[in-house]
């Protein structure tokens, strides 16, 4: 997940994880971390804990998760991408053939 670090309250210097991590907000803009699927509720929400220097909770920050389900776009494996360039040589090859098979009846037959 991302979280810019200025939707957080003044004072914020770590949130805290639904498990209980604790991360320090560095100094870029946005924050990203992993959380797991067991920390996403029913209404497909995540409560994160802005947290001040001396740890005390400042606000709880609910996030929504746009969809639970994550989808690999290409999750192929390197043979399913094989197959068309091999089709492919193997069409070439027997052009080859044939144009090569087609020169020398052609030669065989002028030298007859």
């Amino acid at each position: 997940m991302e979280l810019s670090i200025s939707d957080l309250p003044e004072g914020t210097v770590s949130i805290q994880l639904p498990d209980g991590k604790i991360l320090n907000i560095g100094e870029s803009s946005t924050m990203q971390f992993d959380i797991s699927r067991d920390d996403i509720d029913e209404n497909s929400m995540v409560e994160i804990v802005a947290l001040n220097q001396e740890g005390v909770p400042l606000a709880t920050i609910g996030m929504k998760i746009a969809s639970d389900i994550i989808e690999l776009p290409n999750s192929a494996t390197a043979w399913d991408n094989i197959w068309p360039i091999l089709m492919w040589v193997l069409i070439g090859i027997g052009a080859i053939v044939i144009i090569g098979g087609v020169l020398y009846a052609i030669a065989k037959k002028r030298n007859v």
